[in-house]
C-alpha cells in the first residue's frame, strides 16, 4: 500500500532532504522531479568524488551514499508524515561500469512496494542518458514509527 503525500508535503520534505540534511551538505543533490513512488535527482560532479586518480572514476562510496539519499527520499514521499523516521535495513549494489569523472551523475529511484512498515526501492546512477547505466541498487527501508 502507497500512502500519497500531497504537494505541499513533497515540496517540505525536498527542502529537507536538498537543505537540512546534513549528509547533502557534501553530496550536493538536487531533485529534479518528486513525486509519491518516485524521485529523479542529480548530483553535480565534484573532483574530491574521484577514487581513482589514475583512472579518473567517482568513488564507490560516493555512488552509494547517493543511491541511499535517493532511496531515503523515495521512501520519505510515500509516507503520509514527513516527521516518521525511515532507515535503512538493506541495500544491494552492483557496479556496472565506471562513472567517468567530470560528467555529473543522474539517479532514479522508484518505490517497488511498501507493506508492513518496509519499503522496497529500485535505483539506479547513470550519466548522460539513463540507457548509461553505471550502477543498480535494490535497497530496503523501514518506518519507524
Amino acid at each position: 500500500m502507497i500512502s500519497a503525500q500531497n504537494q505541499e508535503q513533497l515540496e517540505a520534505l525536498k527542502y529537507k532532504m536538498e537543505v537540512q540534511l546534513p549528509v547533502n551538505k557534501i553530496l550536493n543533490a538536487k531533485i529534479i522531479e518528486l513525486k509519491t513512488g518516485f524521485a529523479k535527482i542529480i548530483i553535480p560532479f565534484k573532483k574530491e568524488f574521484v577514487g581513482s586518480f589514475k583512472q579518473g572514476f567517482w568513488f564507490g562510496g560516493i555512488l552509494s551514499a547517493i543511491a541511499d539519499w535517493a532511496g531515503a527520499t523515495v521512501a520519505s514521499a510515500v509516507v503520509a508524515n514527513n516527521n516518521i523516521l525511515i532507515n535503512t535495513v538493506d541495500m544491494r549494489i552492483k557496479y556496472l561500469k565506471p562513472a567517468l569523472e567530470n560528467i555529473d551523475i543522474y539517479c532514479e529511484a522508484t518505490v517497488l512496494s511498501y507493506n508492513n512498515n518496509l519499503i522496497r526501492i529500485a535505483i539506479k546512477l547513470y550519466q548522460n542518458t539513463d540507457n548509461n547505466i553505471v550502477t543498480d541498487v535494490k535497497s530496503l527501508f523501514i518506518v519507524v514509527n
